[in-house]
């Protein structure tokens, strides 16, 4: 498979990851052009409620690319970012044991939407025991073969361009059966996998991805 070439999302969901990990490598887009409400600022996790998503703010008329996108604190977003994760997950299986490490992470007060995204892909990536090169572009790519184009995946309304190279494979879900009625819930954030599953989130990224 080609290396992956993405927008850098604020954690990104599952089916992104299962292509990063299967092509081992992804280029993250620095220096296209930043965006509103997308996932660069969001993911979803799962509440007993349903998805859910949590969002970062960002001063949007100080950002022209995505690198020098600036995080807004005129709220305590990382603080309700917390609260959110806790609530969800204090009865899964592995939170107990990443907590602090995103406690830490959140409470660094990041300046640069960037700087706290690659942060955050580098622990979920550690934490999960997984392989993944990652590199950066230094000026906008025009469309590549050489490459597996998914900037536009980025995008909410585009997301099945990314979903749609996976298939869902079921995994323990706090707010799912057998511990409720509602059914699996796939392509949640990797939030989601990594609290529920822990080490055990290899298998199921690599047994999510459809195309080689």
């Amino acid at each position: 498979m080609h290396q992956p070439l993405v927008n850098l999302p604020f954690v990104g969901n599952t089916a992104l990851w299962a292509l990063m990990v299967n092509a081992k490598s992804v280029i993250f887009e620095a220096c296209g052009p930043y965006q509103r409400r997308t996932a660069r600022t969001r993911t979803a996790i799962l509440t007993k409620e349903g998805a859910l998503d949590i969002n970062v703010p960002v001063h949007t008329n100080l950002a022209n690319t995505n690198r020098d996108a600036r995080i807004n604190y005129d709220t305590p977003w990382n603080r309700q970012i917390i609260y959110a994760l806790r609530t969800a997950y204090n009865s899964s299986a592995y939170y107990e044991f990443f907590e602090a490490d995103f406690v830490n992470l959140f409470q660094k007060n990041h300046v640069f939407l960037w700087d706290l995204n690659i942060d955050l892909f580098q622990l979920v990536a550690q934490l999960a025991g997984l392989s993944i090169q990652w590199t950066e572009t230094t000026q906008f790519l025009p469309p590549d073969t050489s490459c597996l184009d998914l900037r536009i995946g980025i995008e909410t309304k585009h997301a099945g361009v990314i979903n749609s190279l996976c298939k869902p494979v079921p995994y323990t879900q706090v707010f799912a059966e057998p511990y409720s009625n509602k059914p699996f819930t796939p392509y949640l954030s990797m939030l989601d996998l990594l609290f529920n599953e822990g080490p055990l989130a290899r298998r199921v990224l690599r047994d999510m991805v459809t195309m080689v």
